[in-house]
């Protein structure tokens, strides 16, 4: 049985159409809030232990904010060895 999810939003994804099925498996077209338009597998997204939580912009706002905060400890190290 397929529940409709169309509207409801999950962490940064908002679901706004289903797409298709394959096998027991449903396919939801989503929208970032960054923008971007992705079709991902409910279980993917939908789910309390789920991964996905974005396009994967918020993966890659993260990890360049953490090489930010890495490259200035390091600065920050060397300078107090001068």
């Amino acid at each position: 049985m397929l529940v409709d999810i169309t509207g409801k939003r999950y962490n940064r994804l908002e679901v706004k159409a289903f797409s298709h099925m394959v096998g027991k498996r449903s396919y939801w077209v989503c929208r970032c809030d960054c923008g971007k338009i992705v079709t991902l597998r409910k279980d993917h997204f939908a789910y309390k232990f789920s991964h996905q939580k974005s396009c994967g912009c918020l993966h890659r706002e993260s990890s360049s904010e953490r090489m930010r905060e890495r490259h200035e400890r390091r600065r920050a190290a060397l300078c107090k060895q001068c």
